[in-house]
């Protein structure tokens, strides 16, 4: 899917060079064109840059436990280390606050996909019609 926006920004001049930010863009393929004028001279550039989305998760994959602990405790959580483990066991057992969740799924099947229902209904009515036409009780 292509869509084409125009956005027009300024360069900022800082010392002997121009500077632009143009803040976060979704992932993807861009192009640009860049225009001035130098000496009454119209200037134009074309170019072109992708953005690519940056999983910061795959960079650094150290375990921070100051960060984890700052959460946890933000969060009015706790942070248990792999030496008590255990103890993470009897706070969960101990807490009002969790209880077990029963998940039930149940599937049903009308009678038409029971092949051998139907043709033993089919069979009886038959049967029945039959037995009243040879015996007379209609």
């Amino acid at each position: 899917m292509k869509t084409e926006r125009e956005y027009k920004y300024n360069f900022s001049k800082t010392g002997n060079y121009y500077l632009l930010d143009i803040g976060q863009l979704p992932s993807g393929n861009f192009t640009f064109q860049a225009n001035t004028t130098t000496k009454g001279q119209p200037q134009v550039f074309n170019g072109k840059f992708s953005v690519e989305a940056l999983q910061l998760e795959a960079y650094d994959l150290t375990a921070r436990h100051d960060v984890l602990a700052a959460l946890s405790k933000k969060f009015n959580g706790s942070l248990y280390p792999k030496e008590q483990i255990e103890k993470l066991a009897d706070d969960i057992l101990r807490n009002p606050d969790l209880k077990p969740t029963i998940f039930q799924t149940s599937h049903s099947k009308t009678l038409i996909h029971f092949k051998w229902l139907f043709f033993l209904i089919i069979a009886l009515l038959s049967s029945e019609w039959f037995m009243r036409r040879y015996y007379g009780s209609y």
